[in-house]
């Protein structure tokens, strides 16, 4: 899915080029078809048919985020899959947003693609979940007033996402418009400042080497295959008091 809108984008550049462009859907299945020939087949009997509808499914979903991308108000690319390496308090990261427009105000907005369930609400938290867009704004080469998920998901195609302003995308919340914020957050600048102390205390612990067991939510654990392990249920690595041994 990465691959071939990281294709398809740098050959559009523009909501204008694809709006003029006579047959997206050829470009969009080419695009698919490259993307995946890197995937093997192998010999297990019926994989080549699987594939197939894996590629018309992709084109499928492609085609429905592509409407979407129409209804938008005028952008253009301003980078896809960019790398840039940075330095969170101590924590050294390579950071590649999936592709930052640049919208009608001049501003970015930086698009996370995925494949799975994505709620920008989960940046609020005191420990955000998939901070990755919070990160890539705190090393943004430019003024960046958007960050989205792109979702691909069957039934669920379309936008999640906070914006300074109104940016006119069903799914991407203006500011003003956002409800239970973290204390404090007054502002879009505001909420910058929050996230980069929160991210910078995370990368700070993380170097540390801090262990604490404190899962975020009870959903933290749910899929752990390290129970076992874990000193989640053990009263002493509540307190991090070491017993004797």
């Amino acid at each position: 899915a990465h691959r071939a809108l990281d294709r398809l984008w740098r050959g559009w550049g523009s909501r204008t080029k694809l709006a003029g462009d006579k047959d997206p859907a050829r470009k969009t299945e080419q695009a698919v078809r490259s993307a995946m020939r890197h995937i093997r087949v192998g010999q297990r009997t019926g994989r080549e048919s699987m594939l197939e509808i894996e590629c018309q499914r992709l084109v499928a979903l492609i085609g429905q985020l592509l409407n979407i991308e129409l209804q938008r108000e005028d952008f253009a690319l301003l980078e896809s899959e960019h790398g840039d390496d940075i330095n969170l308090a101590g924590l050294r990261l390579t950071t590649r947003p999936d592709r930052v427009d640049r919208l009608g105000s001049g501003a970015g907005m930086i698009i996370d693609y995925k494949t799975g369930a994505a709620n920008a609400r989960d940046w609020l938290h005191m420990r955000p979940v998939e901070p990755q867009l919070p990160i890539y704004l705190t090393a943004a080469r430019h003024q960046v007033d958007c960050l989205a998920f792109a979702s691909l998901k069957a039934g669920q195609v379309g936008y999640t996402g906070i914006a300074a302003d109104e940016v006119g995308i069903p799914g991407v919340k203006a500011f003003d418009t956002v409800r239970d914020l973290p204390e404090g957050v007054d502002s879009w600048e505001a909420l910058l400042a929050w996230w980069r102390a929160r991210l910078e205390a995370l990368a700070r612990d993380f170097v540390a080497g801090l262990a604490a067991v404190d899962p975020r939510d009870s959903q933290a654990c749910r899929y752990c295959e390290l129970t076992a392990f874990c000193r989640r249920h053990d009263p002493v690595g509540q307190t991090g008091e070491l017993a004797d041994v």
